[in-house]
């Protein structure tokens, strides 16, 4: 018997499907997460920034105007997904965002909106065929385009805290791709 210490235990594989329903927990929980610090005045600030945004617009469109409520649900279901169905390159930084950057920004974040919008519709109607019309589609995108744009070049006039919760909620998008389905990473065997 020598005096080595005895050797570590070997650590427990970690179950893929077991780390992908974590994300999921995770992702639904973040984006209203108190002990983040500007993690809710984040989300809350994109959301008020993504119903004003959808508001005026559907206005000015003259097209069918949907209630502050159902919009807010609409956007506030769309946060967990807001990173797991952005494609293509991480968002820039919104401080340092250039106009076409942030137009890419803002279009890359519509499909959250369209996943949403069948959650939402399957829980007033209940299970069925999403259906959305063109016109659902393009309102979307010029909505999540026209609010990252306006947000990004509003954003030096801004006070502290909305600046804060703005780059806490882009760090959030960021994290939820890094761990999502178009991720590069690989899961733990």
């Amino acid at each position: 018997m020598s005096g080595d210490a005895p050797a570590p235990a070997a650590k427990p594989a970690k179950d893929p499907n077991e780390e992908k329903a974590m994300n999921v927990v995770w992702n639904t929980i973040e984006p209203v997460n108190f002990q983040n610090e500007g993690q809710v005045q984040g989300t809350i600030s994109h959301i008020v920034a993504e119903v004003i945004f959808s508001k005026l617009l559907r206005r000015i469109l003259k097209m069918e105007q949907r209630g502050w409520i159902e919009l807010g649900v609409l956007h506030l279901i769309s946060q967990p997904f807001l990173g797991g169905v952005f494609f293509g390159e991480d968002p820039k930084n919104i401080d340092s965002t250039k106009f076409t950057e942030a137009l890419f920004d803002g279009a890359k974040q519509t499909p959250a909106v369209l996943v949403a919008g069948v959650i939402v519709s399957t829980g007033q109607k209940g299970f069925g065929i999403p259906s959305f019309t063109i016109r659902d589609i393009l309102i979307t995108l010029a909505g999540k385009i026209g609010t990252r744009v306006l947000v990004t070049q509003l954003f030096g006039y801004m006070p502290e805290f909305l600046q804060k919760g703005f780059r806490q909620h882009d760090s959030l998008i960021r994290a939820q791709k890094n761990l999502g389905p178009g991720s590069n990473r690989k899961v733990s065997k």
